[in-house]
């Protein structure tokens, strides 16, 4: 396998290369079933890899030693069949990014913006090409089908409405063919999106106006309307293209990567390189060479070419260091001598190369406390911490629900006015401690919008282990409706079947109540909570008068 070599079916027999691109699918090929000896003790899977009007450009391929494990020949071949399409879908938007882009799902739970059927047209809703999956998707059976037909007559929809936000059609009149469709490039914008675009109003702040990427949030987006947010945004525009280092300070998930991001946005470097760099998340080993990089032939097992190091990267823009409490402390003097020369010298060469160097750090680690035990250069803290910001974590600010509009509108593929959030599950994003922050937040929403039913989402519809945490961090919720039919609990001789009471320590019958729901009413597992026997359960449940919601709505 070197640069050259050829692996034409017709050459050397039935292989996962050759047969892959022979036969235009994603196959898996076993060492005994390989043509040439050379390659029985091999397992090889392919997918081809398509470029305009489904032309094979290419092929990725996984070659391993042959051994039987059905999972892992399971997991290659999704695996490499996923990956091919992803670049033939990156490879389509790259080629018709300056036509219209339509994404199409069968579900309303995939994200239209990691969807491989797409369909590209011109402003009169000619179709110019799709790919593949799209195709399959529409059941057309071969391209040619699709290419010169209207788009908008072919879907059943209106030019002059096309595609305000996400859209379901039916096909043929048909409601068994629905389909998910959105607008995923227009014509008349320059970027190509892997995720829903924002588009940012102009700051006078700023010197440069351009749409960002989706992950730069301008920084009034990001502060909305809380007051601790807005304070350290007017701080650090006061610091924006003056080349003062500034220090972001805050637990983990409040945002410091979007923070930083958006400043760069907003600076007089937002068409110049953003890079970004956890210092917690790459081997002691290998930040040396990450970050500084060096020359061709430095290193026996590293890049021909050499590398060419993120700080280098970042010249004329802005480098991130995320997690810099986390930088071993023997290359934090390489770093202070960077940012006092404006040079760095790559490994493996003795000549330093110039740097236009703007510089962002963040943590979450009480750096003073770490420069006392020796693990921090106190030097090189001064240094980052022109200006320091704090940041401050989810459980502090003001403005949940705009955040979570936001996340709703901008990393889904619904819109926040869709969405019914019940008054439960805002009482339980007040008072919860969220110790992921927004990350958490994000997490949680994502769950309950997969899991939700009539676009509703009820304390039912939160992951359970947020729910059990969010009653432990707040044992005195008040008023905590559950999460099943109110008209079915009518019939229950128990009224605490509905709501649990404020108090310091919870019944027998409540508590049980309590179990059962956290565990979906599933009995084994709330027995093993409680530290019974199912039959003991059963007995308490009985004496108690507790009656499971599909028993209820049987009787009723």
């Amino acid at each position: 396998m070197i640069n050259g070599s050829k692996w034409d079916e017709h050459l050397i027999g039935t292989n996962g290369i050759g047969t892959a691109l022979a036969s235009n699918s994603c196959l898996t090929i076993n060492g005994v079933d390989h043509y040439a000896n050379c390659l029985k003790n091999f397992t090889c899977t392919a997918a081809p890899i398509y470029g305009a009007h489904s032309k094979i450009v290419g092929s990725l391929n996984i070659s391993r030693l042959t051994y039987e494990d059905y999972l892992e020949s399971y997991f290659t071949h999704n695996f490499i069949r996923e990956a091919a399409n992803q670049i033939t879908a990156n490879i389509f938007i790259q080629n018709y990014s300056n036509e219209n882009i339509l994404a199409l799902s069968l579900s309303s739970l995939v994200s239209l913006y990691e969807t491989k059927a797409l369909i590209a047209f011109d402003d009169l809703g000619t179709i110019l090409d799709a790919t593949i999956d799209c195709v399959t998707l529409l059941d057309k059976g071969v391209l040619e089908d699709l290419i010169g037909q209207n788009l908008f007559s072919f879907l059943g929809i209106h030019s002059e409405k096309f595609l305000i936000g996400k859209q379901e059609i039916i096909l043929n009149d048909d409601p068994s063919k629905k389909i998910f469709i959105k607008n995923l490039n227009s014509k008349k914008q320059t970027k190509l999106y892997t995720q829903k675009p924002f588009q940012y109003k102009k700051n006078k702040h700023s010197s440069k106006t351009a749409v960002k990427t989706s992950q730069a949030l301008m920084l009034d987006q990001l502060a909305g309307s809380d007051k601790q947010m807005k304070q350290a945004v007017d701080i650090a525009r006061n610091f924006l293209d003056k080349k003062i280092p500034i220090l972001l300070l805050g637990e983990t998930g409040v945002g410091k990567d979007a923070f930083s991001n958006a400043l760069h946005s907003e600076s007089n470097r937002a068409d110049q390189p953003f890079i970004a760099f956890n210092c917690a998340t790459v081997p002691e080993s290998l930040i040396d060479s990450e970050l500084f990089g060096y020359n061709p032939g430095t290193f026996t097992d590293g890049l021909k070419e050499g590398k060419i190091g993120k700080i280098l990267a970042s010249d004329k823009g802005t480098l991130f260091l995320d997690e810099i409490g986390d930088m071993p402390h023997n290359l934090q003097a390489r770093l202070l001598r960077v940012l006092e020369d404006r040079e760095v010298t790559q490994l493996g060469s003795i000549s330093p190369k110039k740097v236009d160097l703007n510089i962002i750090c963040a943590t979450n680690k009480n750096i003073p406390a770490l420069i006392e035990q020796g693990k921090f250069r106190e030097d090189l803290y001064f240094r980052i911490k022109g200006v320091q910001l704090q940041l401050p974590p989810l459980r502090e600010r003001s403005n949940i629900k705009e955040i979570t509009k936001a996340i709703i509108s901008t990393h889904s593929d619904y819109d926040f006015e869709d969405i019914t959030i019940t008054e439960d599950v805002w009482s339980l994003f007040f008072k919860y401690s969220w110790p992921g922050n927004i990350r958490e937040l994000k997490s949680t929403l994502f769950y309950a919008l997969a899991v939700m039913r009539n676009n509703v989402i009820t304390v039912k519809e939160l992951p359970e282990d947020f729910y059990t945490a969010s009653i432990k961090s707040n044992p005195n919720t008040t008023d905590l409706v559950y999460s099943y039919d109110e008209t079915l609990c009518r019939n229950n001789s128990s009224k605490n079947l509905i709501k649990l009471k404020k108090q310091t320590s919870k019944s027998e019958q409540e508590y049980i109540i309590y179990t059962l729901e956290k565990n979906r009413w599933n009995i084994t597992a709330t027995a093993k909570n409680l530290g019974i026997s199912r039959s003991t359960l059963h007995r308490k449940m009985q004496k108690h008068g507790i009656l499971s919601p599909h028993v209820l709505a049987s009787n009723k």
